[in-house]
């Protein structure tokens, strides 16, 4: 591919991103590219096998994982999850399966924040009596609870710890050394890249994932390693790793999982992204100011991933995504939905405020605009569609809008037709049952 390499590097430039790798499989072959250093000190240099957290990414591995062992009779993905493993029986374990789990159609919170964050089987627990967001199957929002329970089921019908479950099952045979973030401050990061932000591009972000939420966010390996596992989703794959049934089946958009403006549906542990040639696979992760997205084309037998140690990777993967448009490959991926006529308010019916575990967000209305603010006063202005979708604006000090708008919506639950629900960013968040917030917002 022409002027990979030139180009992963001006970009890493042009967004302060530290250091990257970009690799890609096509017609047989893998293609990399690699930028910059593992931190802004410019102490080791990017190299092919360098490894960078996954954040997210991390999910689809595990995923992969359950599909293994539900293929070959070991677990079923449509019965309760107390029956899979005990800790999880009762309460909302009774009512929740793990298709539900790896589609984020469970209705779990997105970290459910409990427990001591050193086990599973701890964390689990903690679950156990949550109170879900919707009725499991109904709707969508990205969880990684969800994926620590899917763990905990992986730990409990194996009985060996989910590292060692996801090294045997799967990094191992497809040859990629296992490799995991830290998960405590004092902990030996093991060469992983260090994060950064745009904002303090030269302080170090080590990752620091509770071994709790390991199976959500824990893994770190390269964009190498990334391109090497996609090949098990390939049509004509060997079936060594993954049967072409299980594949099918992680490809396949689950009815009710309505993803708005993440993708634009979702299967088990992929998103699933349109394009002119058929559908792709993917995920982005992002986190302690690393990014990590990947992509694939099961049909094509295409893979591309970029893994990048700053916040500003995402930039540097749209300017990737373009080159490769240009040398046509056009990568599934989503625009931002643009609403086709708006305004600038939704009516004071969705002021209030809106949960998802620790996550919060209120909105004002007032004097003909609509504010979205979450927990540590950052801002968005929001522009509305008549269907109650809207594109969300990060707003600057001085209320002037800044990068990407973001996609959300919300929606209206219960017979009196009254907005019970708020989607932004993937994730669904609860209306407090009594919350009016309806202040001048400029």
């Amino acid at each position: 591919m022409r002027f990979l390499a030139e180009r992963l590097a001006e970009l890493a430039d042009a967004y302060g991103v530290p250091g990257a790798q970009c690799a890609i499989r096509i017609d047989g072959e893998t293609l990399t590219a690699e930028t910059g250093h593992l931190d802004a000190r410019g102490e080791r240099r990017v190299e092919a096998d360098s490894a960078f957290p996954l954040a997210s990414v991390t999910k689809v591995l595990t995923a992969t994982v359950v599909m293994q062992l539900a293929d070959d009779g070991d677990l079923e993905l449509d019965v309760p999850l107390g029956r899979l493993c005990a800790e999880l029986a009762g309460g909302a374990g009774d009512r929740v399966t793990l298709r539900q789990l790896l589609s984020h159609t469970s209705g779990l919170v997105n970290d459910h924040g409990a427990g001591d964050g050193r086990s599973l089987r701890g964390y689990a627990l903690a679950c156990r009596d949550s109170a879900l967001l919707f009725e499991p199957g109904t709707a969508f929002s990205y969880s990684s609870a969800g994926y620590a329970l899917a763990g905990r089921v992986l730990e409990n019908v194996t009985r060996t710890s989910w590292r060692d479950v996801i090294s045997d099952f799967l990094l191992v045979p497809a040859g990629v050394t296992p490799r995991f973030v830290a998960t405590d401050p004092g902990a030996d990061t093991g060469g992983v890249a260090c994060g950064h932000t745009a904002s303090a591009p030269h302080r170090r972000l080590p990752a620091l994932v509770p071994a709790a939420l390991a199976p959500a966010a824990g893994l770190a390996a390269s964009a190498s390693d990334l391109v090497t596992l996609a090949e098990a989703y390939f049509d004509g794959a060997s079936g060594e790793l993954l049967a072409a049934g299980p594949v099918a089946e992680m490809a396949r958009a689950v009815p009710c999982a309505e993803p708005f403006g993440l993708a634009a549906g979702w299967g088990l542990g992929w998103g699933v992204y349109d394009s002119a040639k058929g559908p792709w696979l993917g995920l982005d992760g992002a986190g302690a100011g690393t990014t990590c997205s990947i992509r694939i084309s099961p049909e094509q037998g295409i893979a591309v991933a970029l893994t990048a140690n700053s916040s500003g990777g995402l930039a540097v993967w749209h300017g990737l995504l373009e080159l490769l448009r240009d040398e046509g490959v056009h990568v599934g991926t989503l625009d931002v939905p643009v609403p086709a006529q708006t305004r600038r308010t939704a009516g004071p019916d969705c002021a209030g405020t809106y949960t998802n575990g620790g996550t919060e967000f209120t909105v004002h209305t007032g004097e003909g605009a609509c504010l979205l603010v979450d927990a540590d006063g950052d801002r968005y202005r929001l522009e509305f569609a008549d269907d109650l979708t809207f594109r969300a604006h990060a707003l600057t000090g001085t209320d002037e809008p800044t990068g990407m708008p973001f996609a959300g919506r919300f929606t209206r639950t219960g017979d009196d037709g009254r907005i019970g629900l708020l989607q932004f960013g993937g994730r669904a968040m609860r209306r407090a049952a009594a919350t009016v917030h309806a202040a001048p917002v400029g």
